[in-house]
C-alpha cells in the first residue's frame, strides 16, 4: 500500500518516477520496486524525504511502512502500560472511522 500512495501522489503532481527520482537522489528502479512493494525505503531519514518531496503526512507513511515514527519508537522511558493505551486508543479512532 506504501508504494500505491506513493506512486498515486507522483501522478498527482504530474511527476515522472524519474523526476521523483532525481529529487530524492536515487535510482529510477530504486523507486520502482517501492511503487510495486518490491522494496521499502530502507531508513527514516530516506521515507521523510519521501513526504517531505511528495507533500505526504510523515505519519501516514510510517503507518504505511509497518513502521513507528522515531519519536515514539525512541521514547525508551515509557513502560509497557502507556504504550498499552496508546495502541487501544489508536485502535478507538481507527474503528470510529470504519463504521
Amino acid at each position: 500500500m506504501l508504494g500505491e500512495v506513493i506512486a498515486k501522489k507522483r501522478k498527482q503532481l504530474g511527476w515522472t518516477q524519474r523526476d521523483v527520482a532525481a529529487k530524492l537522489g536515487i535510482s529510477f528502479q530504486y523507486l520502482c520496486d517501492i511503487e510495486l512493494g518490491k522494496r521499502s525505503p530502507s531508513d527514516d531519514y530516506f521515507l521523510d524525504m519521501i513526504a517531505a518531496t511528495l507533500g505526504l503526512s510523515q505519519d501516514y507513511l510510517y503507518f504505511l511502512a509497518g513502521r513507528l515514527p522515531p519519536d515514539i519508537r525512541q521514547s525508551d522511558h515509557l513502560g509497557a502500560d502507556t504504550i498499552t493505551e496508546g495502541f487501544q486508543a489508536l485502535r478507538t479512532v481507527l474503528r470510529s472511522h470504519w463504521s
